[in-house]
């Protein structure tokens, strides 16, 4: 009779602290200056792709005009050889089309602890990226081991959630 009440107990309180915790909706929409002075809007980077040796984050930015695919793979290559990373990413949907985005900057952190890419999605991809899931992009890392292949194993509708975020904010 004790064991039950205290088996009671516990899912009581384990009840409690679930319902009180708020819910992670994921669309808590930041800011951030780019150095030209625009403005961004943003949300959390999520973790696309992981393993012991490598890892992908990222997300959709924009400024209200355009949308950028921002990227934070991991390990990344040296600061100086990081000017050399402007080449186009391919995007595998999963509807099998492929694109391939432009370069519109990389920026490695000084403190050499993050390296983003950003590339620009083009207007035509949009209707797709809206509809289906990333299965996969291809980086040229321009380093001993070249073509980084990275699929996406986590979070494949993050940058659709994301489209649907910025173009439908919700009003609290």
């Amino acid at each position: 009779m004790l064991s039950q009440l205290k088996y009671i107990i516990a899912v009581a309180l384990l009840i409690c602290v679930v319902t009180s915790v708020p819910a992670q909706t994921g669309c808590e929409i930041k800011t951030r200056i780019g150095t030209d002075g625009s403005l961004y809007y943003y949300i959390k980077p999520v973790r696309f792709y992981f393993t012991n040796s490598k890892k992908l984050d990222g997300g959709i930015i924009t400024d209200k005009e355009n949308y950028f695919l921002a990227l934070q793979p991991f390990p990344f290559v040296a600061e100086r050889s990081s000017e050399k990373l402007t080449d186009s990413l391919e995007i595998t949907l999963s509807n099998k089309v492929h694109y391939r985005l432009e370069n519109y900057y990389v920026h490695l952190h000084k403190e050499d602890t993050l390296l983003r890419m950003v590339y620009l999605v083009p207007k035509k991809m949009l209707d797709d990226l809206r509809n289906f899931d990333v299965l996969s992009v291809r980086i040229n890392m321009n380093d001993k081991e070249g073509i980084r292949e990275y699929d996406f194993k986590l979070h494949k509708s993050a940058l659709r959630e994301h489209l649907e975020c910025f173009e439908n904010p919700k009003k609290d």
